[in-house]
């Protein structure tokens, strides 16, 4: 990982992890305008190539990939192809199984800083079951953090309304990650995040097992059901990640992570998962 590479967790809404994704991003070498030059106003050379780093040069990788699964993959949704992005990506160097080396600390990094994991554009194409996300899924998802209307329009430019009977949250978005937030500001005690979750089958029937790995100092993590079944492409199961938090040994910003892998012995379906104790408000 970068050290330049911007890292989570989101200042607006921590319940959604950030970043989704890390693509090559350092020492690219890529097509360059001859509108301007390589290191100033006072430089005249003029070339069709250049090395550069940063966003600028992740952000055309994962666009190009996610282009040719969608020529690849038409009946997908936008949400389908960056889920099978996500939860395709490796966190582990590739060939050796060494730990992604966070360059900012010289320590393993964390899903903080690449997400869900480096992207495998191979995988990608073949990730055996997908998050999928509706536009109304979206809709509850802005009335859990806002559930005016005129809030809703200004985000959506929709007329849908809240229910201001129903209780939304933000841990019932479709995500392919998972971020429980502990507000040292208003808990004391224990904390629990409910997850609610679907999976769509794209590779045909199968069953998957989870497995979890997570620090147990201050957390807890529990999937019901440990096992999904699918009979054909297009099925669906849902399930559930309850996350039990304890209470951080201070007020200061602490976060912990962990992973959660849905496996049939031929996909992996990986899901980062990340733990914030932070004064929120």
């Amino acid at each position: 990982m970068a050290s330049f590479s911007s890292r989570g967790p989101s200042a607006a809404i921590p319940q959604i992890l950030r970043p989704d994704i890390t693509g090559p991003g350092v020492s690219i070498l890529a097509g360059w305008t001859r509108e301007t030059s390589l290191a100033g106003n006072d430089d005249t050379r003029r070339v069709d190539y250049n090395v550069n780093s940063g966003t600028s040069m992740a952000c055309p990788h994962l666009s190009g990939i996610a282009t040719h699964i969608m020529a690849r993959r038409p009946g997908w949704s936008p949400a389908a192809v960056r889920s099978a992005i996500m939860t395709t990506a490796y966190i582990h160097t590739k060939g050796i199984s060494t730990p992604i080396i966070d360059t900012a600390t010289s320590t393993a990094a964390t899903p903080f800083a690449y997400g869900n994991g480096h992207v495998d554009p191979v995988a990608a194409l073949n990730p055996g079951l997908i998050y999928n996300i509706t536009t109304q899924d979206y809709q509850e998802f802005v009335c859990s953090v806002d559930n005016t209307n005129a809030f809703m329009q200004l985000v959506t430019g929709t007329h849908f309304a809240c229910d201001k009977h129903k209780l939304y949250s933000p841990y019932d978005l479709n995500y392919p990650s998972f971020s429980a937030v502990y507000d040292t500001h208003s808990t004391t005690g224990t904390y629990t995040a409910t997850f609610h979750r679907t999976l769509t089958s794209v590779g045909g029937a199968g069953t998957y097992k989870a497995s979890l790995t997570f620090n147990h100092e201050y957390t807890n993590v529990v999937v019901k059901p440990e096992q999904l079944t699918f009979k054909a492409v297009g099925d669906t199961q849902t399930f559930e990640v309850v996350v039990t938090m304890k209470a951080p040994p201070s007020k200061e910003v602490v976060m912990d992570h962990g992973r959660l892998v849905w496996s049939d012995g031929t996909h992996t379906v990986g899901s980062s998962l990340a733990f914030t104790w932070a004064g929120l408000g």
